[in-house]
């Protein structure tokens, strides 16, 4: 209440079926952003986004609320804790942008989670003060670098190219933005926040509408989940079409390495690539040295050598979060329509 007027707050909204299909199919992950509502009536869209088995985004929860500071983010997490029954914090992977006041909230509620930092958003933090095409690359190669050997190499660089560059990092925590020292329980080594910078694009137009007739986003939602449904259904392959496209190009690598078998499961990967690097491969464990396929649950181009070297197929060593099953787990259910404002 203001006064005598009751007066819009916030609201938060979870959908059965993004509840139900996230527990069932999606890798645990969560990215977390705020976006600014354009209307008459100014607020913040809070969004909760999961990725699906087929690297596509996947809505879980979003919020509208006034201002967007710690107290509506812990509130609007607190929700999402319940609904999604998070009882084991320490399996998530919470990814957002730098911002003090949400990963504040994440702390207070999941702090045995991991939490990454959307490396877009520190290196445009980090440019400002230290531009240059040599370090941006710098940068980017120790946040892509999935081994600390490599992460290490790779901020020496920039330690040698320019010393108060390598300093900028040094409060910078590398388990929030280099795949070094990332975990693997969530399979999915994104270092972007794209996932909610797509929802909030896809959403554009509802963001400057009434709040009412912004929730109708409800609809294109519904069709959007039964067409993933319905196409899932056509797909040939034993993954979907992006994790296809990416196994071919990491396939298009695989001739530049050479296996060596030491067990049924086990082989040694020589390149000739990349100054003849050795890397151990477990088919049985699905792991690399490289580490790669830990990260992200699709075999690396050591692991795709050693099984073409026993003349199998690619795809079944992929992660069981990446199968069509698990895909159709996560749309099956379905957002119900609702009759008109008369009815």
């Amino acid at each position: 209440m203001d006064g005598p007027v009751r007066r819009f707050h916030r609201m938060y909204i979870c959908f059965a079926a993004w509840k139900e299909g996230r527990m069932k199919g999606c890798r645990p992950l969560i990215g977390l952003d705020g976006a600014h509502l354009k209307g008459h009536h100014l607020g913040q869209l809070l969004t909760a986004i999961g990725i699906d088995d087929n690297n596509g985004i996947f809505p879980i929860a979003f919020s509208i609320a006034v201002v967007e500071n710690q107290e509506t983010w812990t509130w609007f997490l607190q929700y999402l804790k319940w609904d999604i029954k998070i009882k084991r914090d320490n399996n998530y992977t919470f990814m957002t942008d730098k911002q003090k006041r949400l990963g504040n909230a994440i702390a207070g509620l999941f702090p045995n989670a991991e939490h990454r930092h959307c490396v877009r958003h520190l290196y445009n933090n980090f440019k400002a003060k230290h531009p240059g095409e040599g370090l941006k690359q710098l940068v980017w190669n120790a946040a892509r670098s999935s081994t600390v050997v490599w992460y290490n190499r790779h901020m020496e660089e920039l330690r040698v190219l320019n010393e108060q560059a390598w300093r900028w990092f040094e409060d910078k925590n590398p388990a929030q933005w280099s795949r070094a020292y990332f975990r693997d329980e969530s399979k999915c080594d994104i270092l972007l926040n794209n996932l909610c910078e797509s929802f909030n694009s896809t959403i554009l137009h509802a963001r400057d509408k009434p709040i009412i007739t912004m929730l109708e986003i409800r609809m294109d939602l519904m069709v959007r989940n039964a067409n993933r449904r319905v196409a899932c259904e056509r797909w040939k392959d034993l993954v979907g079409p992006m994790i296809k496209k990416i196994l071919d190009k990491i396939g298009q690598r695989a001739t530049c390495y050479k296996a060596h078998r030491s067990g049924e499961f086990i082989f040694q990967i020589t390149g000739s690539g990349d100054m003849g690097s050795k890397h151990v491969i477990d088919l049985g464990l699905h792991t690399c040295t490289c580490k790669r396929w830990q990260l992200s649950g699709i075999p690396c181009v050591h692991a795709i050598c050693a099984i073409r070297f026993k003349k199998q197929e690619t795809a079944l060593y992929c992660d069981d979060y990446l199968m069509p099953s698990s895909y159709l787990e996560s749309y099956n259910p379905m957002i119900y329509p609702i009759a008109g404002e008369d009815d």
